[in-house]
């Protein structure tokens, strides 16, 4: 079965080369790097350069060809290169407030900067994975992985967390097999196609963030209650009005005054600082259990004591 894939970059010599750099034809002398058979080279002024397959191979179906040259030539420039460029990284938190305010603090944990590396390793095993590459700064490692159709899945991302590293993922996505050598390494020092997977100064920062946005959100809290207090709290109905019992009004004045309703300040208090609280700020209490005469009666849902002059 033949392919039609179109290839950026062959092997030549245990080297990857583009099209450009080798003769036309089989001549190449290049083979796939990822099924290591012939290629020929396609160059002229009508066409784009690209390799493929030899045309008289109709036993090999490589599929895979695109993004292995893709994926084997990124690799190699950043050995040859020995550097890239990071992006910034910037942690932002948010909390919302009382009034349902939301409020964002954020901190800058990375800034961009030029990394070179004084050691680099290819496809090393470490525990559970095998990162693209292992770069060494000052013998602290980077993981760096390359993505052209496939990215770091979730599992992988949480096993690297795990290990406590930083790690940061190219995204190569938009390479063609147009895609020159020279184009490529733009692409892989844009910090706009390099993003953070894994820092492990992230924890403590987020620590740090959620500090300081628990006490500004609790000043906040605090000035919003403070306003909230000077609205008039609802007082108790006053006590009725004397009036000579007669047989004609007796019955009218115990059905009309049998209850008493009081308003407990603290439950109030409650109520303004807890957006969760749900209990009762008015209770009723038989007339018979609280006389006129009392001066205070205990709140039946927080025990605070209400003072009955206050009503």
């Amino acid at each position: 079965m033949p392919t039609n894939n179109k290839i950026p970059f062959g092997f030549k010599n245990g080297i990857l080369v583009q099209v450009s750099d080798v003769v036309s034809g089989l001549a190449c002398d290049c083979t796939c790097p990822s099924c290591n058979r012939k290629l020929q080279a396609n160059k002229g002024k009508k066409i784009t350069n690209y390799f493929s397959h030899d045309p008289s191979d109709k036993t090999i179906s490589c599929s895979s060809a695109f993004e292995t040259s893709i994926h084997l030539m990124a690799k190699q420039i950043l050995s040859e290169e020995g550097y890239t460029i990071l992006p910034s990284l910037v942690l932002k938190m948010s909390q919302t407030d009382m009034n349902e305010t939301t409020h964002t603090e954020e901190k800058i944990i990375e800034k961009e900067v030029l990394a070179r590396f004084n050691k680099i390793e290819l496809e090393k095993r470490l525990e559970e994975i095998r990162p693209d590459i292992i770069a060494y700064q000052n013998h602290e490692p980077l993981l760096i992985e390359i993505a052209v159709t496939h990215f770091v899945s979730p599992n992988k991302k949480n096993i690297i967390r795990g290990l406590g590293l930083p790690a940061v993922e190219i995204d190569l996505s938009n390479a063609s097999h147009t895609t020159t050598k020279d184009e490529l390494k733009l692409l892989i020092k844009s910090p706009s196609k390099t993003k953070w997977i894994s820092n492990p100064k992230v924890i403590n920062a987020k620590k740090e963030l959620k500090s300081i946005l628990d006490e500004k959100i609790r000043q906040i809290n605090t000035d919003i209650y403070k306003r909230r207090r000077k609205v008039q709290i609802p007082r108790a109905a006053p006590p009725p009005r004397k009036t000579e019992t007669t047989p004609n009004n007796l019955s009218t004045q115990k059905k009309e005054y049998k209850n008493r309703w009081f308003a407990c300040r603290s439950c109030l208090e409650n109520r303004d600082s807890n957006k969760y609280f749900n209990g009762e700020v008015v209770f009723m209490v038989p007339t018979k259990n609280a006389p006129y005469s009392l001066k205070s009666i205990t709140c039946p849902n927080c025990n605070y004591e209400v003072m009955l002059e206050n009503f």
